[in-house]
């Protein structure tokens, strides 16, 4: 999302819905949607999709880890560990135009949970 737009981020999520919703099914609708800085492109301009959903992956999967190692844990907790412990393997993204735009998305605490 562009800076200063977040105060319009609700009517942004139920707009998304909506089309999705319209256009395709309600099975279709992503349990989460959340703001990112940037989309990650490649040197071609095409979006890297399955690079993003891996990080995601990834992500989710050393956090639950995490907490089935340490009960109790809490969401803060998790989140330090997985932005500390997460590896991008560069070999994987390596036609990203803008790395950051990739790892960016290991600094999404909604991502987790």
């Amino acid at each position: 999302m562009k800076p200063g737009t977040e105060s319009d981020l609700e009517s942004v999520k139920q707009s998304i819905v909506k089309k999705i919703r319209a256009n395709l099914s309600t099975r279709h609708v992503p349990a989460k949607i959340l703001p990112v800085k940037k989309i990650p492109y490649t040197t071609n301009g095409k979006k890297i999709e399955i690079a993003v959903k891996n990080l995601i992956t990834d992500c989710y999967n050393l956090g639950e880890q995490y907490r089935a190692e340490h009960k109790g844990a809490d969401i803060e907790q998790v989140f330090e560990y997985v932005k500390k412990n997460i590896m991008i393997d560069k070999s994987k993204v390596v036609a990203v135009a803008d790395f950051d735009s990739i790892a960016d998305f290991a600094k999404i605490k909604d991502i987790l949970f």
